[in-house]
């Protein structure tokens, strides 16, 4: 089997016969809870083409803003497969959607694909999916399948997979303060942005400004934005809890948090997606903190 007879293959049996005939290996990527990111697949499939990054940024899109496919398939089929990422060997309804895009004989391919099987008894229905996303040059026979928000990776032939750097991570804690403040959530989350920037050193004096005032269902909810230049901490205020944004990071880089008041203390979580090392980085900062337990 080619290369070109896996990329052509429009159901799963022919999938899985052209994946049968080429020589893929399995890459480990990220690490214990960091998993691969959409952004981390474009800038991955931006180094391998040559092409420049905006031309993958749709990925990072909700799905009713991703372009419309290219292959659009809704059938009931005896066999799901792509690449281990889906893999159903008995009759189900599949959803399979391909946003290819290629240039003379490089490109890509967006691939969105469910099934579901009509179960019986105890089990009942049940089902799986999964986005993958296939970069290839045929000239070389070389390409990489990678199964997004997990931490696999297939190649044929020689990648190099270093742009793939940027994995997601998420962990909750507990803060041993009797309520959160503002100020008190601005120098915690100013300490990590840090690591990922030096910016965000002395983020914890720039000037606020409250940019807006809401109610909704009786709760008034309150944007508070502390900025210097293309840099800012974004917290909004829903009274009994905080949701707060890292501004100015790079492209498809993410810090989040929400803070809670509770019964226990302050509990939080922290969403990242950030190249690995620097990750590991803010989640060692953040095990500093003074007091803090519940870091799972």
């Amino acid at each position: 089997m080619t290369l070109s007879a896996w990329l052509d293959a429009r159901d799963g049996e022919a999938v899985a016969r052209a994946w049968r005939g080429l020589t893929a290996r399995r890459v480990e990527v990220g690490g214990p809870r960091w998993t691969n990111t959409a952004a981390g697949t474009a800038r991955f499939a931006a180094a391998f083409l040559g092409w420049p990054l905006e031309r993958f940024a749709w990925f990072t899109a909700p799905d009713d803003a991703l372009p419309p496919p290219t292959f659009d398939s809704h059938r009931v089929v005896t066999r799901s497969f792509v690449e281990h990422a889906v893999d159903c060997s008995q009759e189900c309804y599949e959803d399979w959607q391909i946003r290819e895009v290629v240039d003379g004989v490089r490109g890509f391919q967006h691939i969105k694909i469910g099934f579901a099987v009509q179960g019986e008894g105890r089990d009942g229905d049940w089902g799986g999916s999964g986005t993958i996303v296939r970069v290839f040059d045929r000239s070389t026979s070389t390409a990489a399948s990678i199964n997004l928000h997990a931490n696999t990776v297939w190649t044929i032939g020689r990648v190099d997979l270093t742009a793939l750097d940027v994995f997601s991570y998420y962990t909750t804690f507990t803060l041993p303060w009797p309520r959160f403040t503002l100020d008190a959530v601005r120098g915690l989350i100013a300490q990590l942005a840090t690591e990922v920037d030096a910016h965000f050193d002395v983020s914890a004096t720039w000037p606020g400004a409250l940019t807006e005032t809401r109610t909704a269902e009786d709760v008034v909810i309150r944007t508070w934005r502390y900025e210097s230049g293309p840099y800012a901490l974004e917290i909004i205020d829903y009274g009994t809890w905080l949701w707060v944004t890292v501004h100015g990071l790079p492209w498809g880089f993410v810090m989040k948090s929400r803070i809670d008041n509770a019964d226990t203390g302050v509990e939080g979580n922290l969403q990242l997606a950030l190249p690995l090392e620097v990750g590991e980085t803010v989640v060692a900062r953040l095990a500093l903190i003074p007091g803090i337990t519940g870091m799972w």
